[in-house]
């Protein structure tokens, strides 16, 4: 588990880790536009892959939302916005490996 605890990003609250056999249940949620979240979750499986005792990773992507574009607002050169900030729930899975001594 500290392990895990350390590739977790900060921007991802977990809600539930269940352990079933050899086999990681993770559900959580991340609160970003979909884009930023995407990158997040992405990040968090990129990390988890580089471990050595996590295998066989199972990401359910998130849903799917309509677009509504809007300006950051910081400025006229302000970035565009395609889809608004919200808790996006996701789910993983993984088998827990034993390395070799």
């Amino acid at each position: 588990l500290q392990d895990l605890a350390e590739r977790v990003p900060e921007d991802v609250l977990v809600k539930e880790a269940v352990l079933s056999g050899s086999r990681l249940e993770l559900k959580g949620a991340i609160t970003a536009d979909y884009e930023e979240a995407v990158s997040i979750l992405s990040s968090l499986v990129s990390a988890l892959k580089r471990s050595r005792y996590f295998s066989n990773i199972v990401e359910v992507p998130f849903d799917m939302e309509q677009l509504s574009p809007e300006s950051s607002g910081q400025a006229p050169e302000s970035e565009l916005v395609l889809t608004k900030s919200k808790a996006r729930d996701f789910s993983l899975s993984a088998d827990i490996v034993t390395p070799a001594q």
